[in-house]
């Protein structure tokens, strides 16, 4: 699963601009996607003063990494630029750190102690337990302490996104409407048939006197429905699947979506026309076809939601970005390369 986050690069030594640029080149090259770059500005340091000033640039960056990967990829380019973390919050060559935790705590967000542990016991597992977590902490140079600084930056910064920026994200299903109208936006479906369901749990293999009963349910719902009764109705009935509440209403599936030999049968229906009596490796089945419809776009109306949903997340991820920004009049800054102005004119 891809992620966003959104990085800073801090430098205050040696030369400084071509240690920002040098960073950025090494993430890109192991496979992280850069979306936007900060200006380059100036800040004064803090907590051990008796350093140089740094150059910082902060990152909106994609990747499939998960905190912990992301922690020894930064560990593997901080020790291929040579930092030498032997002042705490003093002079290096560079520093990654994820941004917008510090923002958290301004607005009063804190982590307790349970919540890093339970990131790394996540991570612990993750890797395949306690033996295969040393190594990599051996082997990347980490600290349990350095990896429970990042779990607890990345969950503070994903709870402030969550209680402080998502909320103020909203799209009117207006807005969503008028986007998904313009043309590339739809989404596209193939052939396709509306089926109802009527289901009767019985596995391949139980025994023959359960199958029996199983079997003989089945046959007297399409007794019924033969008889003239509303399949929905006989779906609320009877049915052992969950779409009983809805009357056996399954919605528009494409081929593919009906198991095996049974598909073929379904899709030979006309509208209005119910199967007989099918067999599958979990129970029997009566499906009833209640339209067709060729390949082409989906009606709004059956993507209104996950189009809601998409362009919410791309607005919270733009104001994000947008936060991220902002965190640059916080400090005493100089801008010194204004070609890298974020966002991009």
């Amino acid at each position: 699963m891809i992620k966003t986050y959104f990085l800073g690069l801090g430098s205050n030594l040696g030369r400084r601009a071509a240690n920002l640029a040098r960073a950025r080149r090494l993430l890109e090259r192991s496979g992280i996607e850069i979306v936007r770059s900060s200006s380059v500005y100036e800040t004064e340091p803090v907590d051990c003063a008796d350093q140089p000033w740094f150059l910082n640039q902060a990152l909106e960056a994609r990747t499939d990494l998960d905190p912990p990967a992301l922690l020894r990829l930064a560990k593997s380019i901080e020790s291929g630029m040579k930092r030498v973390p032997a002042v705490a919050k003093g002079p290096r060559t560079i520093d990654i750190d994820i941004l917008l935790a510090g923002e958290a705590n301004a607005a009063g967000e804190t982590l307790g102690k349970k919540e890093v542990k339970e990131g790394i016991a996540a991570f612990r597992t993750r890797v395949g337990g306690e033996a295969a977590y040393q190594d990599v902490l051996r082997v990347t140079g980490a600290s349990e302490d350095d990896l429970a600084r990042l779990v607890e930056r990345h969950r503070l910064a994903k709870r402030y996104i969550e209680q402080r920026i998502a909320p103020t994200v909203s799209v009117s299903e207006a807005e969503a409407r008028a986007w998904y109208e313009q043309p590339g936006h739809q989404v596209h479906h193939f052939d396709q048939i509306r089926v109802r369901l009527i289901f009767i749990n019985s596995k391949e293999g139980e025994s023959a006197d359960a199958e029996a009963k199983a079997r003989e349910r089945i046959e007297a719902a399409a007794a019924r429905i033969g008889a003239g009764e509303d399949f929905a109705a006989v779906a609320r009935a009877v049915s052992e699947d969950l779409s009983r509440q809805i009357g056996g209403e399954i919605g528009w599936v494409s081929r593919g979506a009906i198991p095996g030999p049974m598909e073929d049968l379904v899709w030979r229906l006309d509208p209005g026309e119910t199967s007989g009596v099918l067999r599958g490796p979990y129970g029997f089945a009566l499906i009833q076809v209640v339209d067709r419809r060729p390949a082409g776009p989906s009606p709004f109306e059956e993507v209104r939601d996950s189009v809601i949903s998409d362009l919410e997340a791309d607005r919270t991820a733009q104001a994000v970005a947008e936060a991220v920004a902002g965190l640059r009049s916080k400090a005493t800054i100089t801008v010194l390369d204004p070609a890298l102005s974020w966002p991009p004119a």
